[in-house]
C-alpha cells in the first residue's frame, strides 16, 4: 500500500499577498482561484508567514473545508523555517549569483537540475551532520526495508 503525501502550499517566499483588491485577476487565496483551487478534493495544509493577510478570519472561513489546514509559523522563532532558509540561501549564493539565465523557464529548470544533480546527491549538509541527504535517504530507505521485512503488518497501522 503505498501512501501519498498531502500537498503543501508555501505562501511565504512565493509572495503570495492578499490584498483585497483583484482588479479581474484571480486571488491567490480565493478558494475558488488559487492555494484551494490547487489542493481542491485531496488532503493538505497551507503553510505561511504571521503576516495579517495569512491570519485574518476571511483566509479561515475558506480554508474551513474538509481536510485542509492552515499552519502559521511562530512569532519570533527564527527555527520554523530554518531549514528552506539555508537551501535558499545556498540557491543564491552558490548557483543563482552565477549564473547569466535568460528567462523563467530555463531559470526554474536550471534550478532544479543544480538541486537535484549537486546539492541533494553531492554537497554536506550540516543539518545532517555533514553528510550528503542521497545518503541519509538511501539509509533511511534500507532501515525502512528490513523493519517491513521483519514486520510487515506494523506498515498498515503507520
Amino acid at each position: 500500500m503505498s501512501r501519498r503525501r498531502a500537498p503543501s502550499v508555501h505562501t511565504h517566499g512565493g509572495g503570495l499577498k492578499h490584498t483585497g483588491q483583484h482588479e479581474g485577476r484571480p486571488c491567490r487565496l480565493c478558494p475558488e482561484d488559487g492555494i484551494f483551487a490547487r489542493i481542491r478534493g485531496r488532503r493538505g495544509h497551507i503553510l505561511s508567514s504571521p503576516g495579517s493577510q495569512y491570519t485574518s478570519s476571511k483566509l479561515a472561513a475558506c480554508s474551513a473545508v474538509p481536510d485542509v489546514r492552515l499552519s502559521v509559523g511562530r512569532t519570533g522563532s527564527c527555527h520554523d523555517n530554518a531549514v528552506v532558509e539555508s537551501l535558499f540561501a545556498t540557491l543564491k549564493n552558490e548557483w543563482y549569483y552565477h549564473k547569466r539565465l535568460l528567462d523563467a523557464s530555463t531559470t526554474k529548470h536550471k534550478a532544479h537540475e543544480f538541486i537535484e544533480s549537486y546539492y541533494n546527491r553531492f554537497r554536506p549538509h550540516k543539518s545532517i551532520g555533514d553528510r550528503v541527504p542521497a545518503e541519509v535517504m538511501q539509509e533511511f530507505f534500507e532501515r525502512f526495508e528490513r523493519g517491513l521485512a521483519y514486520d510487515p503488518k506494523a506498515m498498515q497501522t503507520a
